[in-house]
């Protein structure tokens, strides 16, 4: 664990100088994170190109993401719903509508910057929407629902189907002919805009039909359930089966360009492609499932689906590439070195199929594959830039890879045992420990001194697996698994058992010195001695299970879970070491969390999460905004820059009346140091009284605390390095400041507001340099 981590512990100290509750200390300074927000991944069921350039993928959730690079990139958009969004349409670059469970319709005409609910007569599901101007639409969904609307989506009403089954699909060619298609081989069609649906001759009852796309009024194709194509040439008087000898996988989705041309998706990254006579299918280069796919021409395509999958093609399909932003599984594991460069480890757990290890240059706005056919892997952990390992394996066999290189080659090591591998944790490139077992069976401690080339077991735990491993130091850790077991050592090598008090299975342990908490089901637990005692938490939610639990420092924390009352994911979050848990909100309504990650690197905490479905949220603060704070002459007060990398707290007495202070960043010095010192933070801080204009002071013979982490600078130890204020025309060392290198910390307690600076000299000669930061 990082020791530039002293601000998180100031949340703790601040909260008991102002007097506040366990409840408050949970939320100071936190407050200046903007929230969580999408990074990649999750299950995208609908995607639309109405030009080369603009798309939009919509998925579980009330996800909506969109690109406009030709899906280079994509970034989330507020959807102002949670429910599960199954097919979106866009006319233009920005009127668009997108359909999903319990009757919802949103819709958009700024590009998706705004999203309206609109009413709809209904509350079931709905799977398919289909405009044919901005005006004429018709959207389908369970038990047989159509519903209609003339002049955009204000107004929608509901249309006889004459059918009770769920409709999955529906297109129309011009005002008054369309057809719908939904389960059992259901088949109708109008011609007169929707007033009468008549039934079809059925394709095949014992097939689902998913998708149906006509390009006029007698010619189109169907698809469905079991490589299920159906085609008609006089507008499904007749439908015809075309027997695909081999194709077994289902079909959702269908997109002709004419009479002679179009493609098809389904599962298991299934793509074909129709080139009259015959369909023949592509290579995807994924095994994962596609919901959708959009064509702007006879070239240029993309399709979506599973793990936040972009499929996008210029040559018709011969060749696709995996756009940028799917994460292709569950995301097991996270492991962030800076805000920017980072790790996954994906798999599906359900289906068998093989993981992947990705990497990130941007915070997990895109993901680059790493590793593929690898094993389910459980955990990862990097010691540097350029040393990691990972676990994992489910059932049988397990496996340890490392690398030396960042991730550019994973090689597998030997251990000596041969079952799955759960949990890792190194506090040296050198010393480090892995714990696993298989569910019902042993579990297991193993230990290494050079790197994992050799690894030797440690312990052996009867008839119960372990999860998970931390070390507070080079010799005091915890393992945790089955049956609320908690194994521990004070030599790094020797374990015994501690009492958790419960018999839930407990997933995840993080520690720091003494510092304990281990997570599980039903449970949050602590310790503060070493884990002699191990306390129960709590955390408002009697009725979650919890997955994973990381800290970025002493201070700050956050675990992940999932609440069986409510039937919703839960990410709650503490200030004051678990004293108190608060839950936060979601963006959209997510899977079974499955990993946190916590980062502190001098620019406050960066937290990431992943899910089942592939989804990884973040939640950094923005170095660039100004924070304020009001602060009181009787009580003081603290503030925190948007960053997180300043504190600023203020005694009872430190000003006359209410002020309003305002930190505010700067990201090119406007005031540039001179000579050989250089600037490592710079903001100004100005305040006010309260509903006035008029600048505030200190109160004569008072001070306030500023203390500046200036963490990733390369600073020399010498007395010039502390904290500046701007007078006049130069820069004046302010007489308290101090620094502490260990902590990458400067403190200084001035009488004044100002233009403010933290200068110092750096190295001349740079060093590698170690960095560890455990989960």
């Amino acid at each position: 664990m990082t020791k530039k981590l002293w601000l998180a512990i100031l949340l703790v100290l601040v909260a008991g100088m102002l007097g506040g509750s366990s409840g408050d200390a949970s939320t100071v300074g936190y407050e200046n994170l903007p929230g969580w927000h999408w990074v990649a991944g999750g299950t995208l069921r609908g995607v639309s190109f109405p030009s080369d350039t603009s798309g939009w993928a919509v998925g579980d959730g009330g996800l909506i993401v969109r690109s406009v690079d030709r899906g280079a990139t994509w970034r989330p958009l507020a959807s102002g719903t949670k429910a599960d969004l199954h097919h979106v349409q866009f006319l233009d670059d920005d009127h668009g509508w997108a359909v999903g469970d319990g009757g919802t319709i949103v819709f958009t005409d700024d590009g998706g910057t705004t999203w309206d609910v609109q009413t709809t007569p209904t509350s079931e599901d709905l799977y398919h929407v289909h405009f044919i101007n901005a005006s004429y639409g018709w959207v389908v969904g369970d038990g047989g629902t159509i519903l209609v609307t003339q002049n955009g989506g204000p107004l929608w009403t509901s249309q006889t189907s004459d059918t009770t089954e769920n409709l999955y699909g529906v297109d129309f060619v011009d005002a008054t002919h369309g057809w719908a298609v939904g389960a059992n081989g259901t088949v109708i069609a109008t011609v007169d805009g929707g007033v009468v649906w008549n039934d079809q001759p059925s394709c095949d009852a014992n097939h689902d039909l998913y998708d149906v796309d006509l390009i006029d009024r007698e010619n189109g194709w169907i698809v469905g359930w079991g490589s299920a194509l159906w085609t008609t040439s006089d507008g499904g008087t007749n439908w015809g089966e075309w027997i695909l000898s081999g194709w077994t996988r289902d079909l959702y989705a269908l997109e002709l360009e004419d009479a002679q041309s179009g493609w098809a998706v389904g599962a298991s990254g299934f793509v074909a492609r129709y080139a009259y006579p015959s369909w023949t299918e592509q290579p995807s280069g994924t095994d994962a499932d596609l919901y959708d796919l959009a064509f702007v021409d006879g070239q240029r395509g993309w399709a979506a689906g599973d793990g936040g999958t972009v499929l996008s093609t210029i040559d018709g399909g011969a060749t696709w590439e995996r756009r940028i932003g799917s994460t292709t599984g569950e995301v097991t594991g996270l492991y962030f070195i800076d805000e920017n460069r980072g790790w996954a480890t994906v798999g599906w757990f359900v289906s068998g199929f093989p993981g992947e290890l990705l990497h990130t240059v941007d915070g997990g706005a895109t993901w680059t594959v790493q590793k593929d056919e690898v094993p389910y892997l459980n955990d990862l952990q990097f010691i540097t830039s350029d040393r990691a390992w990972a676990v994992g394996g489910v059932y049988g066999s397990g496996t340890i890879l490392a690398t030396i290189d960042g991730g550019a080659n994973w090689v597998p090591q030997t251990y000596p045992v041969g079952g799955p591998m759960r949990g890792l944790h190194f506090v040296s490139p050198d010393i480090g420990w892995a714990v696993g077992g298989a569910v019902g069976g042993n579990g297991w401690i193993l230990g290494t001194t050079n790197g994992g080339n050799d690894w030797t077991l440690q312990e052996t735990t009867y008839s119960v697996p372990l999860y998970d491993v931390c070390f507070g130091d080079f010799t005091h850790g915890w393992a945790v698994g089955g049956n609320g077991s908690i194994w521990a050592t004070v030599d790094g090598s020797d374990w015994f058992t501690q009492t958790s008090g419960i018999t839930d299975t407990l997933s995840s342990v993080h520690c720091y010195d003494q510092l304990g908490w281990a997570v599980g089901d039903s449970t949050i637990l602590a310790t503060r001695d070493s884990g002699s005692h191990w306390v129960a938490q709590d955390s408002g939610y009697p009725n979650a299970s919890f997955t994973a639990v990381d800290f970025s420092g002493p201070g700050w924390g956050w675990v992940t879970g999932f609440d069986s009352a409510s039937d919703e994911s839960l990410i709650l979050v503490t200030g004051d070491q678990g004293n108190s848990w608060l839950p936060e909100e979601l963006p959209l309504d997510v899977g079974l969390l499955r990993s946190v990650h916590a980062f502190r690197h001098g620019r406050g905490p960066v937290i990431w999460v992943g899910d089942s479905t592939g989804l990884i949220l973040s939640n950094q603060p923005d170095p660039t905004t100004p924070a304020s704070a009001a602060i009181s002459s009787a009580e003081g007060g603290a503030l925190f820059s948007s960053d997180g990398s300043t504190s600023l707290i203020f005694p009872a007495g430190a000003v006359s009346a209410t002020v309003t202070i305002t930190h505010t960043p700067s990201t090119a010095p406007q005031l540039p140091p001179t000579g050989e010192l250089t600037g490592y933070r710079m903001f100004a801080l100005t305040a006010v009284y309260s509903g006035t204009t008029t600048p505030a002071s200190v109160v004569p013979g008072a001070h306030y605390t500023v203390a500046v982490d200036y963490s990733g600078a390369v600073v020399a130890k010498d007395s010039r390095l502390g904290l500046y204020s701007w007078l006049d025309d130069a820069w004046v060392f302010e007489p308290t400041s101090s620094a502490d290198y260990e902590k990458s910390m400067v403190t200084a307690y001035p009488d004044h507001f100002s233009y403010f600076a933290v200068l110092g000299k750096s190295y001349s000669v740079f060093l590698p340099a170690a960095v560890k930061s455990h989960p």
